[in-house]
């Protein structure tokens, strides 16, 4: 394949150092890849010591061809991509049809470009890109998999059934369906519930609610029926609500065969509940994808104040990073893009989740799980003691719990010659400060060995070609008032079409992190002597809040008014 493409004259070893990987990284899972024998994607992909990002991005440089970027998925053409049929997914997709009629097709490998080519005959001009496997993926996913008419297509199968009949296996096939759907439409969270006579499914996608589907109490009972069965206990679950995992033992046979896409590569986390009054089974399923592809840290979006701070504290071999936000605002991924800065050669690295959201081959990473006769922050004191009988240099403890033992635990850990992360749910970075003090920790020890705080926020985008004028007076006088000088002359704010339009979702368009970082190193004093936190603030933050870089992002037309107000706290004087 090489002999028929052009190349440029680096080496694909040359060529990743030069993105920025570590040349101690790319020579290992080289070296590696020699030995094995194995494809370079594949030892990558297993050590997670480069990014496969990186790794797409090398490949097309070497062979002279246009990398296509994750941060382009969400931006393609559906409906022009609605009239190419692809049934089944084979590494690669097609991502636009050209003006002149021919095809763009995204490859994650150039072992595929043949194959890609003659799947598209159909076209006289076929130009190839090349974007990692995730990227493909998720192409595949969102634009041309066929999952809500195999959800309906079941479901009507189900219906059909006699009511005496032996109906368990059509189920299980529903709940593969759902949640196949589900993932490949990326959302995290699955809501059934009853609100009246009927069944509700809901989804929470790009950190919105939005409906699915009702279910008749004929449908949605047997449905959650089997969830228990397959997860819980309906004793227990009378008892007090449950905790569970769907994984691939959720289904048997031909079906862990047939959804082996769905049941091998993501994880899901259920909350189950029965009203008291009705006693009728809620639950609520996080998905999460157990081969997410990590941030690359230079590419997470910070500002080069930010970035710096944040290295510092990656670089310190003690302390504690504590990174907030509300559940979906982007802490895992900031979380694993910071982990990946770490040699994990050198500085053995260490996790304890739950679920295990970022699979890294280079990391020891338990499963935080608890008994029945274990409270959460029992079990996760359990796992760090444990976790610390290994000799980690660098832990990450997914999220602190309301346990003051639990803290004082990591804290000592933290100015005991480990580097800790972990995360809470704040309002802002500041807050966290507060939230330590509510569970019980001291201001000396929070000012002893807390290194900094990160606040993040997942924005959504307004669409390009849709978004509209806001002709909304007060709106800029916010703006104006909020930014002064930073506000350009030429303001011009936009709201979103409600109704969208074919190339978003209800006006919005894929979403930006938005953060903020507290030094608390800066203010070790201000901590210590329990000044204000707004005093803390001022004196600790590294650049501007997170307020006001998301007005900065509504004052450039990069989202709405409301979307920023909606997800940060903007202060009642601006």
């Amino acid at each position: 394949m090489q002999s028929i493409m052009a190349e440029s004259g680096k080496s694909i070893e040359e060529i990743l150092i030069d993105l920025g990987e570590s040349k101690r990284y790319v020579n290992m899972t080289v070296e590696r890849q020699r030995q094995t024998r194995e494809p370079l994607p594949v030892a990558a992909k297993d050590m997670g010591l480069i990014s496969m990002e990186s790794l797409a991005e090398a490949i097309a440089t070497k062979y002279e061809f246009t990398y296509f970027p994750p941060a382009e998925v969400s931006s393609l053409d559906a409906q022009q991509l609605s009239t190419i049929d692809l049934v089944n997914f084979a590494g690669y997709c097609p991502v636009a049809i050209t003006d002149d009629g021919g095809v763009v097709i995204a490859v994650s490998s150039i072992e595929m470009i043949t194959e890609a080519k003659n799947a598209f005959m159909e076209y006289d001009q076929k130009t190839i890109v090349i974007a990692s496997e995730h990227t493909v993926q998720s192409i595949y996913r969102l634009y041309f998999s066929k999952t809500l008419q195999q959800f309906e297509k079941t479901l009507a199968t189900y219906k059909k059934m006699p009511k005496d009949s032996d109906n368990s296996a059509i189920l299980s096939k529903l709940w593969s369906d759902l949640l196949r759907h589900a993932c490949y439409i990326g959302v995290s969270d699955i809501y059934l519930m009853y609100p009246g006579n009927m069944g509700m499914i809901k989804f929470m996608r790009d950190g919105v609610g939005e409906m699915f589907t009702y279910l008749t109490t004929d449908v949605f009972e047997p449905m959650m029926n089997v969830l228990v069965a397959k997860v819980s206990k309906l004793e227990e679950l009378k008892k007090e609500p449950q905790e569970a995992m769907i994984d691939k033992t959720f289904v048997e046979g031909d079906l862990r065969v047939a959804y082996k896409d769905v049941f091998d590569r993501y994880v899901f986390r259920v909350q189950l509940e029965i009203t008291p009054d009705d006693q009728r089974i809620n639950a609520v399923i996080r998905v999460n994808d157990g081969q997410s592809q990590a941030t690359n840290f230079n590419k997470v979006g910070f500002d080069e104040y930010t970035k710096a701070a944040v290295k510092r504290w990656i670089a310190s071999p003690t302390g504690l990073v504590i990174v907030t936000g509300p559940t979906g605002s982007g802490k895992t991924t900031v979380l694993n893009a910071m982990l990946r800065e770490i040699d994990p050669v050198e500085r053995p690295v260490f996790t304890c989740e739950n679920p295990i959201e970022y699979r890294n081959g280079m990391w020891g990473q338990m499963l935080m799980a608890k008994t029945k006769d274990q409270t959460e922050g029992e079990a996760a004191r359990i796992l760090l003691n444990s976790l610390l009988r290994k000799a980690p240099k660098v832990i990450l403890f997914g999220e602190l719990r309301n346990d003051l033992e639990l803290l004082q635990n990591i804290m000592t850990a933290s100015i005991t010659g480990h580097l800790v992360f972990t995360t809470v749910h704040t309002n802002t970075a500041v807050n966290t400060i507060r939230r330590l003090l509510d569970i019980g920790a001291s201001s000396e020890g929070i000012a002893t060995c807390l290194s900094g705080v990160l606040g993040v926020r997942l924005v959504r985008l307004l669409c390009e070609h849709c978004k509209k004028v806001d002709e909304d007076p007060y709106h800029y006088e916010i703006i104006k008032k909020a930014l002064q000088s930073n506000t350009p002359d030429n303001l011009k704010l936009y709201v979103h079409e409600e109704t969208g339009c074919p190339h978003c979702r209800q006006g919005y368009r894929g979403r930006k992190l938005v953060y903020e970082a507290l030094n608390t190193r800066k203010v070790q004093r201000l901590i210590e002597s329990n000044a204000s936190l707004h005093e803390i603030e001022k004196e600790g933050l590294v650049g501007d809040p997170m307020w006001k870089r998301g007005l900065m992002m509504v004052a450039d037309g990069l989202t709405s008014l409301k979307e920023v107000s909606d997800n940060i706290d903007i202060p009642e004087e601006t």
